[in-house]
């Protein structure tokens, strides 16, 4: 699988990377794994790092599909903040797609180009990250 995270301990962030080719399977297995991973933090905040992905294997109606299980799991989880990192334009554009169809999701999901400004925004600092 080209998705894999960690929970950092001392803050409940999770730490999600994804590298070479990314699909809409290995997404949803993260986001349900990570969602249900009781060692996480309460409001559910996430680091998405994308900037090693190569291939983005996921269209929009995949995307869709994706918002839709968040929603769905809006009354079980407090989301708080998601950070995405792209590693390109195109995932970048992605993203924003994703940013858009989660407009009425119970969560604050935003795209940055920026790891050091993605991570201070969900509240954790690059040494954490790096751990």
């Amino acid at each position: 699988m080209s998705v894999s995270y960690r929970i950092d301990r001392r803050s409940g962030v999770v730490l999600s990377k994804a590298t070479g080719r990314v699909t809409y399977e290995d997404m949803l297995g993260t986001i349900k794994a990570t969602i249900n991973d009781t060692r996480r933090g309460s409001p559910y905040r996430e680091l998405f790092d994308l900037r090693d992905v190569v291939e983005y294997d996921i269209d929009g109606d995949g995307i869709k599909k994706l918002v839709s299980y968040v929603t769905s799991r809006g009354r079980l989880v407090r989301f708080g903040r998601v950070a995405y990192v792209p590693s390109k334009d195109m995932v970048y554009g992605i993203g924003r797609i994703f940013e858009a169809y989660a407009s009425d999701v119970p969560l604050e999901f935003m795209v940055f180009g920026d790891i050091d400004q993605a991570s201070s925004w969900v509240g954790i600092s690059l040494p954490e990250w790096s751990q």
